[in-house]
């Protein structure tokens, strides 16, 4: 049906309807804007106006179409309420193929109100809050593709997340398909060890090293292999221990601190005693094997030595001894000296005698303040090298450690199972003949005393 407007021009008056009211309600009904047509005459309904379900529509602008507004079987008249807006806005609906847009005004949902449906609209995902105590933003991070959330219990597989000082309690890791490493410097042989606080890097050992236990048991520490001693049958070399001299094989003798020249494997006879004074047992509660040698005068001494030269750098020769020295409150006016040297008969009893010969060994004289490393290639001047060294006041015990190297000719030297410090010059040459030597001597009538635990040695048969 078409509303039809009928000429009834009449203006009535105030008190009489005229024509042309009854005009604006035709116009009204056929869709006429009054608004615009009648600026002081736009309608405006004040009264309740009930509307069947599906008979209040709106127009679209265009199609000829209408929102059709339907109700439901409600128990009660239920109030909608329109939020207080400060600007244009848009009704949310929650149709099939309503798509909505909040706009940039804040939306607020209650604790457990917010429901997200699955695929099948069969169950929800429920967004429950915690007690927090001030508003809180939760930022995305800006994605590079589809992605999914993490959560707490749900097994997921983690890519390219880089975790800041956390605490992990089980963690379950395959060692072949992680890169873990340290943050500065990384090679092949470093071990993971603790602090007490932490683990951290420990670097690898030198060549032929063990790692073990230090003498406190607070820390491990790097050792070299010959410091596991032995005499024929056990030396700690790589090659095996042989007392057969086929060639290639390592010969052993040891010096076990029971006799003063009580030698075993290739030093069975083979050893001189250096000692001027009667050597005790050691008897104490500490459980050392060794033996003890009390100073009282001038120029006692205390030691043994091979009783001639028989090997050179060629047979990559390895001499350990342990010892310590007791001061008993005096100054520290003794000599020492333990290493190879080219004339293990000299009485070495006063200063320079290294000069005029080759050695490599722990050296004092009388006067020095330290013990250092005494080098010599045979010329005029002995030389005393402190890149390994000791106060001569040390009264701890002590090992020393010397190695020899053919291949790149050169020596090492250990003190305490440090790593080796390398000499290269001023030394004993590829093929001068070596004896071994451990002397300690008294320089006063003063009341000292020393002990000496027990040496090793090694080479290889040529």
């Amino acid at each position: 049906m078409t509303w039809k407007i009928i000429a009834t021009d009449s203006p009535g008056s105030s008190v009489k309807y005229g024509g042309n009211d009854l005009k604006k309600v035709m116009q009204y009904l056929s869709g006429t804007d009054l608004a615009t047509a009648f600026a002081s005459d736009a309608a405006n309904i004040n009264s309740k106006t009930t509307f069947s379900s599906e008979k209040f529509r709106i127009l679209s602008p265009t199609t000829g179409f209408s929102y059709i507004f339907r109700s439901k079987d409600i128990a009660a008249d239920r109030y909608i309420d329109l939020p207080l807006m400060t600007g244009n806005g848009e009704i949310s609906l929650a149709g099939t193929n309503a798509v909505n847009d909040w706009g940039a005004n804040m939306q607020t949902f209650r604790d457990d109100n917010l429901s997200i449906r699955n695929p099948a609209n069969t169950f929800s995902y429920i967004l429950s809050t915690g007690a927090i105590l001030a508003n809180r933003i939760i930022s995305l991070p800006v994605l590079i593709g589809d992605d999914t959330f993490a959560f707490c219990d749900a097994e997921q597989t983690l890519s390219n997340k880089t975790l800041v000082n956390p605490t992990i309690a089980t963690w379950i890791a395959n060692v072949d398909a992680i890169t873990l490493k340290h943050s500065a410097t990384n090679l092949a042989g470093d071990l993971l060890s603790s602090n007490g606080t932490k683990y951290n890097r420990k670097p690898r050992g030198g060549p032929n090293t063990f790692l073990a236990m230090n003498s406190s048991g607070s820390d491990s520490e790097w050792r070299d292999i010959s410091s596991l001693g032995g005499g024929g049958g056990g030396g700690g070399s790589v090659s095996g221990d042989h007392l057969v001299p086929t060639v290639g094989n390592v010969l052993t003798g040891a010096w076990y601190g029971t006799s003063t020249i009580g030698g075993s494997g290739v030093w069975n006879n083979f050893l001189t005693s250096r000692t001027s004074v009667t050597p005790l047992n050691i008897s104490d509660s500490s459980g050392r094997i060794g033996l003890r040698y009390n100073f009282t005068v001038d120029d006692d001494r205390a030691g043994f030595r091979t009783n001639d030269e028989y090997f050179t750098l060629q047979c990559n020769p390895e001499f350990y001894v342990r010892y310590k020295m007791s001061l008993n409150g005096q100054s520290d006016d003794y000599r020492l000296i333990i290493g190879l040297v080219s004339n293990v008969n000299d009485d070495f009893g006063s200063d320079d005698e290294l000069n005029n010969k080759s050695a490599i060994c722990w050296f004092k004289e009388t006067a020095d303040t330290s013990i250092t490393v005494g080098i010599n290639d045979g010329d005029a001047s002995q030389t005393k090298d402190s890149a390994v060294s000791l106060s001569s006041t040390n009264e701890s015990i002590n090992t020393i450690k010397i190695v020899g190297d053919s291949t790149n000719s050169r020596w090492g030297f250990s003190l305490n199972g440090a790593n080796l410090v390398y000499f290269n010059s001023e030394i004993p040459a590829l093929t001068t003949r070596l004896g071994a030597i451990v002397q300690i001597e008294n320089e006063d009538s003063a009341d000292r005393s020393c002990e000496i635990y027990g040496a090793w040695w090694k080479g290889t048969a040529l």
